[in-house]
């Protein structure tokens, strides 16, 4: 089954001056399975051209039922919040 998800915005930057980073230019999530805490890869590259793989998680809220994945790759910091549409 094909699954489509929009990328959640990354705006963390109450009292701190905007950092000029890289934006997501596309993503791609391999290995999803809409089971809560199972894990899966996101092949992510930026406008800079840098590309990463990272490692994911799935998870659902409880109250909203609304699945996302959150993924990071942890030796570059690169991370991503992808929300299941």
């Amino acid at each position: 089954m094909q699954y489509e998800f929009e990328l959640v915005p990354d705006f963390w930057v109450m009292r701190r001056i905007p950092a000029d980073t890289p934006k997501v230019a596309s993503y791609e999530v391999e290995c999803f399975k809409k089971i809560d805490n199972s894990y899966c890869t996101v092949n992510v590259a930026y406008d800079n051209g840098d590309s990463f793989t990272l490692d994911g998680r799935v998870n659902v809220n409880d109250i909203s039922k609304k699945w996302t994945v959150c993924a990071f790759c942890a030796t570059t910091g690169a991370n991503i919040l992808l929300r299941l549409k």
